[in-house]
Protein backbone atom coordinates (compact mmCIF):
# COMPACT_ATOMS: atom_id res chain seq x y z
CA UNK A 1 0.00 0.00 0.00
CA UNK A 2 1.53 3.54 -0.77
CA UNK A 3 0.39 6.67 0.86
CA UNK A 4 1.31 10.30 0.47
CA UNK A 5 1.65 11.83 4.27
CA UNK A 6 -0.78 14.97 4.35
CA UNK A 7 1.44 18.02 5.85
CA UNK A 8 0.82 19.43 9.25
CA UNK A 9 0.50 23.53 9.62
CA UNK A 10 -0.68 25.85 12.79
CA UNK A 11 -3.96 27.15 11.15
CA UNK A 12 -7.71 26.29 12.23
CA UNK A 13 -8.52 23.55 14.45
CA UNK A 14 -10.01 20.42 12.90
CA UNK A 15 -13.77 20.45 11.75
CA UNK A 16 -15.94 17.81 13.37
CA UNK A 17 -19.02 15.63 12.15
CA UNK A 18 -21.70 14.46 14.51
CA UNK A 19 -22.58 11.32 12.92
CA UNK A 20 -26.34 10.22 12.79
CA UNK A 21 -27.03 7.51 14.64
CA UNK A 22 -28.99 3.80 13.16
CA UNK A 23 -32.70 3.62 13.46
CA UNK A 24 -33.38 2.08 17.26
CA UNK A 25 -32.24 2.44 20.28
CA UNK A 26 -29.71 5.57 20.82
CA UNK A 27 -26.04 5.52 21.92
CA UNK A 28 -23.37 8.39 22.13
CA UNK A 29 -21.42 8.49 18.53
CA UNK A 30 -18.18 9.20 17.70
CA UNK A 31 -17.07 12.26 16.41
CA UNK A 32 -15.29 12.32 13.17
CA UNK A 33 -12.29 14.96 12.50
CA UNK A 34 -11.31 15.75 8.68
CA UNK A 35 -8.79 18.43 9.68
CA UNK A 36 -7.99 21.65 7.96
CA UNK A 37 -7.69 22.06 4.31
CA UNK A 38 -5.10 24.66 4.69
CA UNK A 39 -4.85 27.55 2.25
CA UNK A 40 -5.65 27.61 -1.91
CA UNK A 41 -2.65 26.95 -3.93
CA UNK A 42 -1.08 29.13 -5.87
CA UNK A 43 -1.93 27.65 -9.17
CA UNK A 44 -4.61 25.84 -11.25
CA UNK A 45 -6.26 22.63 -9.63
CA UNK A 46 -8.66 20.14 -10.57
CA UNK A 47 -10.02 17.22 -8.67
CA UNK A 48 -12.05 14.67 -10.37
CA UNK A 49 -14.03 12.06 -8.71
CA UNK A 50 -14.99 8.50 -10.62
CA UNK A 51 -17.98 6.66 -8.41
CA UNK A 52 -19.31 3.64 -9.00
CA UNK A 53 -23.09 2.28 -8.02
CA UNK A 54 -23.14 -0.91 -8.69
CA UNK A 55 -25.52 -3.02 -6.45
CA UNK A 56 -22.35 -4.75 -4.61
CA UNK A 57 -21.93 -0.74 -2.65
CA UNK A 58 -25.50 -0.74 -1.66
CA UNK A 59 -27.23 -2.09 1.44
CA UNK A 60 -28.24 -0.12 4.77
CA UNK A 61 -26.11 2.86 5.47
CA UNK A 62 -26.24 3.61 9.12
CA UNK A 63 -22.34 3.73 10.34
CA UNK A 64 -21.27 1.98 7.30
CA UNK A 65 -18.74 3.99 5.40
CA UNK A 66 -18.96 2.42 2.00
CA UNK A 67 -22.93 2.64 2.02
CA UNK A 68 -22.27 5.93 3.09
CA UNK A 69 -19.99 6.87 0.51
CA UNK A 70 -21.93 9.62 -0.64
CA UNK A 71 -22.97 11.68 2.33
CA UNK A 72 -19.17 11.27 3.41
CA UNK A 73 -18.09 12.64 0.00
CA UNK A 74 -20.42 15.50 0.40
CA UNK A 75 -19.01 16.26 3.50
CA UNK A 76 -15.19 16.46 2.46
CA UNK A 77 -16.41 18.74 -0.38
CA UNK A 78 -18.58 20.55 1.98
CA UNK A 79 -15.32 21.29 4.38
CA UNK A 80 -13.36 22.08 1.59
CA UNK A 81 -15.65 24.83 0.23
CA UNK A 82 -15.78 26.85 3.08
CA UNK A 83 -12.13 27.58 2.75
CA UNK A 84 -11.66 28.13 -1.18
CA UNK A 85 -12.76 31.29 -2.47
CA UNK A 86 -10.09 31.25 -5.23
CA UNK A 87 -11.67 30.36 -8.24
CA UNK A 88 -8.97 28.10 -9.14
CA UNK A 89 -9.74 24.91 -7.67
CA UNK A 90 -12.14 22.84 -9.89
CA UNK A 91 -14.07 19.35 -9.23
CA UNK A 92 -15.79 17.24 -11.30
CA UNK A 93 -17.39 14.37 -10.68
CA UNK A 94 -17.73 11.24 -13.03
CA UNK A 95 -20.49 8.28 -12.88
CA UNK A 96 -19.26 4.89 -14.43
CA UNK A 97 -22.34 5.21 -16.12
CA UNK A 98 -21.52 8.14 -17.80
CA UNK A 99 -23.11 10.24 -19.02
CA UNK A 100 -25.61 10.74 -16.68
CA UNK A 101 -27.65 13.62 -14.86
CA UNK A 102 -25.08 13.51 -12.23
CA UNK A 103 -22.25 14.05 -13.82
CA UNK A 104 -20.56 17.06 -12.98
CA UNK A 105 -18.31 19.22 -15.34
CA UNK A 106 -15.12 20.81 -14.06
CA UNK A 107 -17.09 23.41 -11.19
CA UNK A 108 -15.06 25.69 -8.70
CA UNK A 109 -14.94 24.67 -5.51
CA UNK A 110 -16.83 27.31 -3.68
CA UNK A 111 -19.42 27.79 -1.51
CA UNK A 112 -21.44 28.77 -4.76
CA UNK A 113 -20.02 26.04 -6.99
CA UNK A 114 -20.27 23.16 -4.56
CA UNK A 115 -24.02 23.03 -4.63
CA UNK A 116 -23.38 22.02 -8.23
CA UNK A 117 -20.77 19.27 -6.98
CA UNK A 118 -22.45 18.39 -3.89
CA UNK A 119 -25.47 17.76 -6.63
CA UNK A 120 -23.19 14.81 -8.56
CA UNK A 121 -22.60 13.16 -5.81
CA UNK A 122 -25.27 10.95 -5.23
CA UNK A 123 -26.52 7.76 -7.17
CA UNK A 124 -28.01 9.26 -10.94
CA UNK A 125 -31.42 8.27 -11.36
CA UNK A 126 -30.58 6.87 -14.67
CA UNK A 127 -27.37 5.10 -13.68
CA UNK A 128 -27.50 0.87 -14.62
CA UNK A 129 -25.27 0.17 -11.77
CA UNK A 130 -22.11 -0.50 -14.36
CA UNK A 131 -19.43 -2.31 -13.09
CA UNK A 132 -17.13 -0.82 -16.11
CA UNK A 133 -14.14 1.76 -15.43
CA UNK A 134 -13.40 2.43 -18.98
CA UNK A 135 -16.22 4.99 -19.77
CA UNK A 136 -15.68 6.67 -16.65
CA UNK A 137 -11.48 6.79 -16.89
CA UNK A 138 -11.67 8.23 -20.68
CA UNK A 139 -14.02 10.95 -20.03
CA UNK A 140 -11.80 11.89 -17.00
CA UNK A 141 -8.83 11.90 -19.44
CA UNK A 142 -10.49 14.19 -22.19
CA UNK A 143 -11.19 16.47 -19.04
CA UNK A 144 -7.87 16.46 -18.02
CA UNK A 145 -6.28 16.74 -21.08
CA UNK A 146 -8.19 20.36 -21.24
CA UNK A 147 -7.12 21.57 -18.45
CA UNK A 148 -3.23 21.33 -19.37
CA UNK A 149 -2.34 24.26 -17.06
CA UNK A 150 -3.85 22.30 -13.76
CA UNK A 151 -2.54 20.17 -11.39
CA UNK A 152 -4.64 17.32 -11.48
CA UNK A 153 -6.39 15.02 -8.71
CA UNK A 154 -8.33 11.89 -9.85
CA UNK A 155 -10.43 9.78 -6.82
CA UNK A 156 -12.02 6.54 -7.43
CA UNK A 157 -14.44 5.12 -5.83
CA UNK A 158 -14.85 1.62 -6.78
CA UNK A 159 -15.04 -2.10 -5.23
CA UNK A 160 -12.19 -3.01 -7.88
CA UNK A 161 -14.45 -5.66 -9.01
CA UNK A 162 -14.68 -4.87 -12.86
CA UNK A 163 -16.18 -6.16 -15.70
CA UNK A 164 -13.96 -4.32 -18.17
CA UNK A 165 -12.11 -7.21 -20.70
CA UNK A 166 -9.12 -5.25 -21.18
CA UNK A 167 -8.24 -4.04 -17.39
CA UNK A 168 -4.47 -4.65 -17.14
CA UNK A 169 -4.77 -1.62 -19.83
CA UNK A 170 -6.90 0.47 -18.02
CA UNK A 171 -4.89 -0.49 -14.92
CA UNK A 172 -1.53 1.02 -16.57
CA UNK A 173 -3.27 3.77 -17.99
CA UNK A 174 -4.00 4.39 -14.46
CA UNK A 175 -0.21 4.52 -13.68
CA UNK A 176 0.71 6.77 -16.12
CA UNK A 177 -2.18 9.16 -15.40
CA UNK A 178 -1.77 12.72 -15.78
CA UNK A 179 -1.12 13.64 -12.11
CA UNK A 180 -2.02 12.41 -9.21
CA UNK A 181 -4.24 9.54 -8.13
CA UNK A 182 -6.24 7.84 -4.82
CA UNK A 183 -7.29 4.58 -5.80
CA UNK A 184 -9.55 3.63 -2.85
CA UNK A 185 -11.02 0.43 -2.77
CA UNK A 186 -14.31 -0.18 -1.23
CA UNK A 187 -14.55 -3.59 0.80
CA UNK A 188 -11.42 -4.85 -1.59
CA UNK A 189 -7.80 -3.37 -1.72
CA UNK A 190 -7.10 -1.54 -4.93
CA UNK A 191 -5.00 -3.62 -7.19
CA UNK A 192 -1.23 -3.93 -6.34
CA UNK A 193 -0.01 -2.84 -9.68
CA UNK A 194 -1.58 0.64 -8.85
CA UNK A 195 1.70 1.61 -7.30
CA UNK A 196 4.05 4.82 -8.03
CA UNK A 197 5.23 8.22 -7.03
CA UNK A 198 1.91 9.90 -7.54
CA UNK A 199 -0.74 7.20 -6.22
CA UNK A 200 -2.35 6.42 -2.97
CA UNK A 201 -3.89 3.19 -2.56
CA UNK A 202 -6.94 3.31 0.20
CA UNK A 203 -8.65 0.25 1.37
CA UNK A 204 -12.29 1.21 3.00
CA UNK A 205 -14.28 -1.88 4.70
CA UNK A 206 -17.70 -2.09 6.55
CA UNK A 207 -16.04 -1.88 9.81
CA UNK A 208 -13.67 0.91 8.90
CA UNK A 209 -14.25 3.94 11.36
CA UNK A 210 -16.93 6.28 10.51
CA UNK A 211 -15.62 9.04 8.07
CA UNK A 212 -12.81 7.05 6.85
CA UNK A 213 -14.42 7.67 2.96
CA UNK A 214 -14.16 11.51 3.70
CA UNK A 215 -11.06 11.91 4.86
CA UNK A 216 -9.56 9.52 2.12
CA UNK A 217 -11.85 11.87 -0.51
CA UNK A 218 -10.42 14.89 1.70
CA UNK A 219 -6.59 14.13 1.10
CA UNK A 220 -7.15 13.83 -2.69
CA UNK A 221 -8.89 17.37 -2.45
CA UNK A 222 -6.68 18.86 -0.55
CA UNK A 223 -3.79 17.00 -2.48
CA UNK A 224 -2.25 20.53 -3.38
CA UNK A 225 -3.09 22.64 -0.84
CA UNK A 226 -0.58 24.79 1.66
CA UNK A 227 -0.25 24.32 4.85
CA UNK A 228 -2.98 21.67 5.52
CA UNK A 229 -3.59 19.73 8.72
CA UNK A 230 -4.98 16.13 8.77
CA UNK A 231 -7.38 14.93 11.41
CA UNK A 232 -6.12 13.24 14.44
CA UNK A 233 -6.53 9.98 12.58
CA UNK A 234 -5.54 9.58 9.10
CA UNK A 235 -7.32 7.67 6.62
CA UNK A 236 -7.03 3.52 6.80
Amino acid sequence: MIRQPLLASELQSPVHLSVRPKPGPQKRQPTIQLGNPGRCPSGLTLVIIITEESGSLGGPAGNDPISNRYNEARHAVTVLARHCRCGRCLAAVIHFDTPTSRCIDPTPLTRTGKLRILSGLAVPPDAAGSSYLGPGLAAAEAIAARHPDHEVVLIILTDWELFDTNLPELLARLTTFKGSLFAVGLRNSPPESLAGPMITSLTIRPESPPGSLARAVFAGLTAHRQGKQPAATDPP
